[in-house]
Order: structure tokens, then sequence, then C-alpha cells
């Protein structure tokens, strides 16, 4: 009788050594790319921050200057805090015509 056909362990994929591998490689253009995202949503990620510490109780009622700049408003019914801007806002594409006149 033969013996029974031997069988060869399937190497597994690494998550963790191929994000490892792929960081070492591509480590300047990730930092260029999370750079140039950074900037260009700060706005967003600012609101989303403070909106999470205000609904999170890590933070009890904003500053006069966060709620202008973020339009924030504080829902009766849950009392959770919201932002009356869309998702896309960005302060920059609506600037003022005269630039001595501040918001």
């Amino acid at each position: 009788m033969a013996p029974p056909p031997s069988v060869k362990p399937k190497p597994y994929f690494n998550p963790a050594k191929y994000a490892a591998e792929y960081l070492a490689t591509h480590g300047e253009a990730i930092k260029k790319q999370r750079a140039a995202y950074l900037t260009a949503n700060k706005h967003a990620i600012l609101r989303s921050k403070l909106l999470g510490n205000l609904n999170n109780g890590v933070v009890k009622k904003p500053t006069n200057a966060s709620i202008l700049k973020y339009g924030l408003r504080q829902r009766p019914d849950n009392g959770l805090w919201e932002t009356t801007q869309p998702a896309d806002y960005n302060p920059s594409d609506y600037q003022l015509e005269d630039e001595n006149v501040q918001a």
C-alpha cells in the first residue's frame, strides 16, 4: 500500500509583515499623501473631533467662537450637538470680500 500523499503547508498571508514592507518601500509617498489630506480637510477633521468630544462628554460646552466657526447647535430632544454645515464645507471656499473684516 502506498503512503498518503504529503501536503505542503500553505504559506499564510501575514498582514502585519506586508504592511511593514509596504511602509518601508512607500513611506515618503504615504507621508506626503497624509499631509495633503490633513491640509485639505483640516476643517472637517477638527469639526468631527469637536463634535465627538462634545457628544461623548469630554467637553461640556463649546466656546462661542467654536459655535460660530463650526455652525454648532444642541438638539433639544436629546441634547446632542450637531453642525449645520454640510459635510464638504470648507471655510476657505467662502472668503470675505474685505480681508480686514473678521468673521
